[in-house]
């Protein structure tokens, strides 16, 4: 009986720590490495020169922004080969370089593998190259899309860089929302009072690390509702930090506080770093002490790429 006992107590505190003790913390965003995945669907195999397909574009929503109205756009990419009249549905809208999105695209489920769905019609377009029988063409369109990313890490708020409950240096525990640019990491470098013994500021130096891992090219968003999606750009490889907070508190002025500008650009690694020094806290006492606090970086941009499909000429 004493070795059943002793088995059971074993067995609880086995399962009690695999429950407990090793557990991971749930994510305070959705998290992944994709945004907005595009695939050409319904095309046939093969076409004849001066013929007419037809066939729809299929966009999934993977990542954790969601995507207002008018934010996606789609254009023939080799329009020299097809041609086509645009029209309008229940999804999509017709702009001057080809179609957008007339409906939302809701962010990733937690719970489900994918976001919102929409599909773009292409009807009767005409295959106007010249062509010999087995020669190969492609269907090849150019998708654009604006996108927001989110990283997230708890900073310690202190009157000095090694506090008693929280440590003002060091790499943060941090979480980047589902998308095709990630913050890979927060860093703190200090914790230092500015100002008077009362009412004073607490001042910090933060680096913030961003990869970019999509597959075509990365732009720094216009402004904060609009997309450019004009081939080209000079801001390729950029995106736009839009805002950082601590606690509900935002930075007002981030070109100042990083380095002279918002546009942060990646390197031939698709990777970026960027270092800001910001006011943490603002009316800091020593009733306050010191605490933990949520910072909140947000960054946008414009992901270009280029789907294409493969026909074999008949």
């Amino acid at each position: 009986m004493k070795l059943k006992y002793i088995l059971s107590v074993l067995l609880v505190i086995l399962v009690s720590g695999c429950i407990g003790g090793t557990s991971e913390p749930d994510s305070p965003v959705i998290q992944g490495d994709s945004g907005l995945e595009f695939e050409i669907q319904g095309l046939p195999e093969s076409i004849r020169s001066n013929s007419e397909v037809s066939f729809i574009v299929e966009a999934v929503n993977y990542g954790g922004y969601s995507i207002p109205e008018d934010k996606v756009q789609i254009e023939l990419a080799n329009s020299n080969f097809f041609q086509t009249e645009l029209i309008e549905d229940l999804d999509q809208n017709i702009d001057e370089s080809g179609l957008t999105n007339a409906i939302p695209l809701n962010k990733r489920h937690p719970e489900l593998n994918r976001g919102d769905t929409i599909y773009f019609n292409y009807e009767d377009v005409l295959f106007t190259l010249p062509a010999f029988a087995g020669d190969t063409t492609s269907v090849s369109v150019g998708t654009c899309y604006y996108y927001q990313t989110k990283g997230l890490a708890d900073i310690c708020i202190s009157d000095d860089s090694y506090g008693e409950i929280c440590n003002a240096i060091g790499e943060k525990e941090t979480f980047s929302s589902a998308g095709p640019v990630k913050v890979r990491s927060i860093s703190q470098s200090n914790s230092l009072k500015i100002g008077p013994p009362t009412l004073a500021n607490i001042r910090s130096t933060m680096q913030f690390k961003l990869e970019y891992v999509g597959d075509g090219a990365v732009y720094a968003g216009s402004d904060e509702e609009g997309i450019d999606c004009v081939e080209g750009s000079s801001a390729i490889n950029t995106v736009r930090v839009n805002s950082i907070k601590v606690g509900n508190v935002a930075v007002l002025d981030i070109g100042k506080a990083c380095g002279g500008s918002n546009i942060i650009g990646f390197d031939s690694n698709n990777q970026a770093v960027m270092t800001c020094v910001i006011n943490t806290y603002e009316g800091w006492t020593t009733q306050l002490g010191e605490f933990e606090e949520r910072l909140t970086l947000n960054l946008d941009y414009i992901e270009r790429d280029v789907v294409s499909k493969d026909l074999s000429i008949i």
